[in-house]
């Protein structure tokens, strides 16, 4: 039918076609990802031991034994790969049984664990593992990195918003990339506003409002700008963020006072990641830090 449709002799065997991409729908996270170890930016020790792996000694004893013998002769093993992102999200019963299958299928397979966390990988199975810390990029790098992207993509961007990008990400490169992408979309110069808007960030003066209310010891109040708060939809973990960098600046405030406050925030930011009522936990905070400010003054 194929044939006829489209006028080919029948019989005749079509190749497969390759599947067109259209590079405007690409995520840009994909499309300028490092394509080789040396794209890798910052990480200069993992390069190093990643290069000095492959062109060691022991590769090149075993391709010398491997020609000097029959290839007839020899059975080359076909290793497998597996690779376990979010490694440390696993329970510690899973990550048990895996350590039981790396011992199993260490003749035929290599694991990969990424994580977060290290500390959260039991001790059996990063006992058997070489570790490779990646470190965290600095401003500096992100920023050129971004620039780049602006360049190739003929974006036009303030540098202002660049380091808002880079702020608000907290130095997730990804998160900046997908962000800049996302208000890319509206074709227009990007400033520091639109940044902001995008990425959900709570005005200054909306969580002024809030520090200033939280000061006062009337708790209609507090309990009117909450329900205020979140009819206007701002997030309530970026409102716990927000507030924390406020705070930690703040030289008004002592150490004793700024120990507690955090404590009782990370409780909450604890209570957020695991599902609990965002309103809840907007008030919680509110009534925590009124209650901690007015122990700080008496």
């Amino acid at each position: 039918m194929d044939a006829f449709l489209t006028g080919a002799k029948p019989g005749a065997v079509s190749k497969p076609r390759k599947p067109q991409v259209n590079e405007e729908c690409v995520p840009w996270v994909e499309k300028y990802r490092p394509k080789k170890v040396d794209d890798l930016v910052h990480q200069d020790e993992v390069v190093a031991v990643l290069k000095k792996c492959v062109s060691g000694a022991a590769i090149k004893n075993f391709a010398r034994q491997t020609v000097s013998t029959h290839f007839s002769n020899v059975a080359i093993p076909g290793l497998r790969i597996i690779i376990l992102d979010e490694a440390d999200a696993m329970t510690s019963a899973a990550q048990s049984a895996l350590r039981r299958t790396m011992e199993t299928e260490s003749h035929s397979t290599r694991f990969f664990l990424v994580c977060n966390y290290v500390s959260r990988i039991i001790e059996p199975l990063t006992s058997r593992c070489a570790k490779f810390r990646f470190k965290p990029l600095p401003n500096s790098i992100q920023k050129e990195r971004l620039r780049m992207i602006c360049d190739k993509e003929n974006v036009k961007i303030d540098e202002v918003a660049v380091d808002e990008l880079v702020e608000i990400s907290n130095g997730d490169l990804r998160k900046s990339i997908t962000l800049l992408q996302s208000i890319s979309a509206a074709g227009k110069p990007i400033t520091v506003n639109d940044v902001r808007e995008m990425s959900g960030y709570i005005p200054d003066e909306i969580l002024h409002q809030f520090l200033s209310i939280c000061e006062s010891p009337d708790f209609q109040k507090v309990h009117r700008f909450v329900r205020q708060f979140k009819s206007q939809g701002y997030g309530v973990y970026q409102a716990l963020q927000q507030v924390s960098d406020v705070l930690v600046k703040n030289p008004q405030i002592n150490a004793v006072t700024k120990a507690k406050i955090f404590d009782k925030l990370g409780e909450i930011e604890s209570f957020l990641l695991d599902g609990s009522s965002e309103y809840l936990a907007l008030l919680n905070m509110a009534v925590t830090l009124q209650e901690l400010f007015a122990q700080s003054l008496s």
